[in-house]
């Protein structure tokens, strides 16, 4: 369905179930670009027996994400420091 988490739309969803949405509707609706039109499928592939024990691991892989992007934004900053 979505190929990636670094997007809106595609971050939207897994932020959405890690912080207790069940309603499959509900992060599917956000969706943007090239998944807005797949829309019904987003719905039916949220609908199951998704519980706060799941989402352990998409919020571990959504900090971790966060992580990566606060390294490139230091590391850039330190870059752009250097004498040319």
């Amino acid at each position: 369905m979505a190929s990636t988490v670094l997007t809106k739309s595609g971050r939207a969803i897994p932020e959405a179930l890690v912080a207790g949405v069940r309603d499959p509707g509900v992060p599917a609706e956000p969706a943007k670009g090239r998944l807005r039109p797949k829309v019904p499928q987003l719905r039916g592939s949220l609908a199951g027996n998704f519980d706060q024990r799941h989402a352990t691991i998409p919020a571990e892989c959504l900090a971790h994400i966060d992580g990566i992007d606060a390294s490139i934004a230091h590391i850039s900053a330190e870059v752009a420091l250097l004498p040319r």
